[in-house]
């Protein structure tokens, strides 16, 4: 039996648009965002205690906020049935200090270790080794750690895993760049331990500290790492009830406005990259119709060379226009992968060897 060449590589072009078809039917979304709340009025955050107020999704993300204290049995049990769950606390080093004397916990910190001594010896007892750890380590670093607890236990305290970021005890004019970074590796760790959802009090914050952080670094290095998070999470912002109402109300104001910033800023569209590059692989794989052989080893190749420098450029973008609105890199790096596909059949023929000829055969 003869294969028709034309029709089969017409097929092997219809491929990606499958793959689209099948990714829509196993994620029926459109959108990465989602707005329920545009903002929070603060009483209202106050009087719903231990109870979180949804806000939305950004970048698939879900987005909560919960006024409460850690030392309270009823706080953080909105995590009891988003399992594996995790809580983003912080602990303190000053680096000038010998390492005997270098590790400082904060509130959050006692608070947690308080309610797992009398829940769990050993996990407290592996806290506090965890602990120890951190004077051998920089600001801006993260430690995980699993608790392991019993269902019973868990059904107190549930939380999965805790992850730790390590701050400057004295702030500095770098505790902004080393929150932010803590943030990035905070959301990393939690989706590299699969987590469903992840409680983060606003940690870099002191209220009674004049040269700590503001809340709009801290809400913003926060959703600018929330930005780069690879799978869908529930993020509950965590704040201190018992913070004086002055300072309740500035905390709520900086989030709402983040809040909207992050969502005015934000492309929207679900798996974005993915359901992009799959017709522009399809339109890539057409343009070349005329140029390469009907076969399925061209498909291949071709499928990779353009799949790879798009993602090259993809990075190499979001290398030069880190501080930029996102959505004008969504808008650029659209045009590149569109003049990408149409030039494929010219561009992905290119060859260094061309450029480095060899001695003497320049004319």
């Amino acid at each position: 039996m003869t294969i028709n060449r034309p029709k089969l590589w017409l097929a092997l072009c219809a491929l990606p648009l499958v793959a689209l078809a099948i990714d829509f039917a196993l994620f029926p979304r459109l959108a990465e965002n989602q707005l329920l709340r545009s903002s929070v009025p603060a009483m209202e955050l106050v009087g719903s205690e231990n109870t979180p107020i949804q806000l939305g999704s950004v970048h698939s993300v879900g987005i909560g906020v919960v006024s409460e204290r850690l030392n309270d049995p009823a706080a953080l049990s909105y995590l009891a049935k988003r399992t594996p769950s995790g809580l983003a606390i912080s602990v303190f080093v000053d680096v000038e200090q010998s390492e005997q004397n270098r590790v400082f916990e904060g509130e959050l910190m006692r608070a947690v270790r308080n309610r797992l001594q009398s829940l769990s010896p050993d996990a407290e007892q592996r806290l506090k080794e965890l602990i120890a750890q951190v004077a051998q380590r920089q600001p801006g670093d993260v430690l995980g750690l699993d608790l392991n607890l019993s269902e019973q236990q868990r059904g107190e305290f549930p939380v999965d895993r805790l992850i730790v970021g390590v701050l400057e005890k004295t702030p500095s004019g770098k505790s902004a760049d080393i929150l932010a970074n803590a943030w990035e590796r905070m959301l990393a760790d939690a989706n590299d331990a699969g987590l469903k959802s992840l409680a983060v009090p606003c940690l870099g914050y002191r209220w009674n500290d004049k040269t700590s952080l503001t809340f709009d670094q801290v809400f913003r290095s926060l959703f600018k790492a929330i930005k780069g998070s690879s799978h869908p999470i529930d993020v509950f912002i965590s704040i201190y009830s018992e913070w004086p109402t002055p300072v309740m109300q500035e905390a709520v104001g900086s989030l709402n406005v983040v809040w909207a910033a992050s969502l005015s800023d934000s492309f929207g569209l679900y798996r974005s990259r993915y359901r992009t590059l799959m017709p522009l692989l399809a339109l890539c794989l057409f343009a070349c119709r005329r140029q390469v052989k009907h076969t399925v080893k061209s498909f291949l190749l071709i499928s990779g060379a353009y799949l790879a420098t798009a993602f090259g450029l993809a990075e190499t973008l979001d290398f030069f226009t880190e501080d930029y609105s996102e959505r004008v890199v969504e808008v650029v790096r659209l045009c590149l992968w569109l003049v990408l596909a149409f030039g494929a059949p010219y561009i992905l023929r290119w060859d260094m060897a061309d450029v480095f000829r060899e001695k003497g055969s320049a004319r």
